[in-house]
């Protein structure tokens, strides 16, 4: 039973985006979800998706957010046997977010769209098969639009 409530501990804090990078004194934070073996890009943003909304609602408003997802890819050399491994990184467009934002929503539109990008990016590299998501970087950028005066 204890192993049990050990599990389901560790499912629960397993997607937490934990501080990765500050620059410019503090202005750019880039927050990351690590590697997760097992996981495919659709189950890996589910798993996600709670802990990275929650993030987004807490920071400052507006600001601009930008995923970046880097995943690595494997191919066996069939003359060869041998497996060769690559690192791919799929960015997000950058968003603004609001208080008025539906913050779900943006997620689900910036995850669509690195789902459409690797869509696009397996057959051009034929022979290169998924293997695993290394991690999921969320940068969150102060925005403050100039006002007149």
């Amino acid at each position: 039973m204890k192993k049990k409530i050990e599990g389901l501990f560790d499912e629960v804090t397993q997607f937490k985006p934990e501080k990765h990078e500050t620059v410019f004194n503090g202005f750019l934070e880039t927050y990351r979800v690590g590697e997760r073996k097992g996981y495919d890009p659709e189950n890996f943003f589910d798993g996600a998706e709670p802990r990275v909304l929650k993030l987004l609602t807490e920071k400052e408003k507006p600001n601009k957010t930008h995923f970046l997802l880097n995943e690595k890819f494997t191919r066996m050399d069939p003359a060869t046997g041998e497996v060769e491994e690559m690192t791919y990184y799929f960015h997000s467009d950058v968003i603004e977010i609001n208080e008025a934002t539906n913050k779900a929503e943006k997620y689900r539109e910036m995850r669509d769209l690195l789902f459409e990008k690797i869509a696009t990016f397996q057959p051009q590299k034929s022979w290169w098969q998924f293997d695993q998501i290394l991690s999921l970087d969320i940068s969150i950028t102060p925005f403050r639009p100039l006002s007149g005066s």
